[in-house]
């Protein structure tokens, strides 16, 4: 267990201080130009205050940042996992295992602490604009009623229909950090078989046909992992049902994680020392 959480440790110092992180700057940029800022704008306009957690919502919501936020996600994390001189002495130190299961432990910590910036980001904002109270604020449930019906929402009806604020906020936490994990055990499972690049592309091709069939309601959407980070989805327009269970988009999400864990150890079991030092 000490050389697993050495290898995670050392994996999440290089990464953290990596130059790549300035895309996650970019990506809070981006998020809150297209999605936070139109967000308040509407709450100003209305004359209302939002909920502190309704900006998340709002992001989490996005088919759009669906897409983009994991795919950022693969930018900061495409050196990952580190195939170089040092991860070569890591490997014979601290056994392949060892080295794939610390690998996996970086995973998660780099997954808490990106998602963890997002959500503490989206808090803050909301916290600046808005009140602490589990129930939706006027600018979610009378936004048609001000813009018209056929006004784009922020939050959908079907969402704010179904669940109290907070229930949904947590919920749709544990589906992004399902959504993101899935990710980036693609990426580490390609890496493995010496095709980073190929995976990345493969990888985000996935991401980008899963959002479009969410987006299109298309129910070939629920092959994909898209369709299963969005709340909203999981619920009927007018009855108080969930299809798919979120329990089963949990599910779907960590059984994937898992297989594709089982695929790489058998392969890391058999991967010639030398190749990684030739790379």
């Amino acid at each position: 267990m000490k050389k697993i959480f050495y290898t995670a440790k050392f994996e999440y110092l290089k990464w953290i201080f990596d130059e790549k992180q300035i895309v996650t700057i970019v990506g809070i940029v981006f998020m809150h130009v297209m999605i936070i800022q139109p967000f308040l704008n509407r709450s100003q306009e209305m004359q209302t205050p939002v909920n502190i957690v309704e900006v998340f919502l709002a992001v989490a919501n996005s088919k759009m940042f669906l897409l983009i936020l994991p795919v950022l996600f693969l930018v900061i994390i495409s050196d990952f996992p580190r195939i170089d001189s040092d991860a070569l002495f890591f490997i014979m130190r601290s056994g392949r295992i060892n080295w794939l299961i610390g690998q996996m432990f970086f995973l998660i910590k780099a997954v808490m602490s990106y998602l963890g910036i997002i959500i503490a980001y989206t808090l803050l904002i909301g916290a600046s604009h808005g009140y602490i109270g589990n129930g939706w604020s006027l600018t979610v449930t009378n936004y048609q009623d001000f813009y018209g019906a056929e006004a784009v929402c922020f939050i959908p009806v079907d969402l704010y229909w179904q669940m109290p604020p907070y229930e949904a906020f947590l919920k749709s936490i544990l589906l992004i950090f399902g959504y993101f994990m899935l990710t980036g055990m693609g990426l580490l499972l390609f890496s493995i078989y010496d095709l980073k690049k190929i995976g990345f592309a493969i990888v985000t091709a996935i991401l980008a046909i899963g959002t479009a069939a969410a987006a299109a309601g298309f129910s070939v959407m629920w092959l994909f992992p898209t369709a299963h980070a969005i709340l909203e989805k999981h619920f009927d327009t007018i009855k108080r049902t969930q299809w798919p269970d979120i329990v089963y988009s949990l599910l779907y999400d960590f059984l994937l994680v898992f297989m594709l864990s089982i695929i790489a150890t058998k392969k890391m079991k058999h991967k010639k020392i030398i190749s990684i030092e030739e790379n």
